[in-house]
């Protein structure tokens, strides 16, 4: 293959997916998906993939957390359980 070699949104879901969800090692994903793909994916381009949803979902869950905060059911829960 000429040039770099790009994986698609699939392939960087299922591995977030057996990493994070899972919590299956590196070295085993790496095997499962040299099974599938025939390639060798490095640790750290599958850690990688666990970065880049991180940082993209930061700002959300941010806001998520700040709303949650005001909300009024919560805001209750909260001095009651106190």
């Amino acid at each position: 293959m000429q040039g770099p070699l790009q994986y698609g949104d699939g392939l960087k879901a299922f591995v977030v997916n057996l990493l994070v969800c899972q919590m299956v090692a590196l070295n085993r994903v790496q095997k499962l998906v040299k099974a599938m793909i025939g390639e060798v994916i490095a640790e750290s381009t599958l850690l990688k993939f666990v970065m880049r949803l991180h940082q993209a979902l930061e700002a959300w869950e941010l806001d998520a957390i700040e709303q949650l905060l005001k909300a009024p059911l919560l805001t209750s829960m909260k001095l009651t359980a106190g």
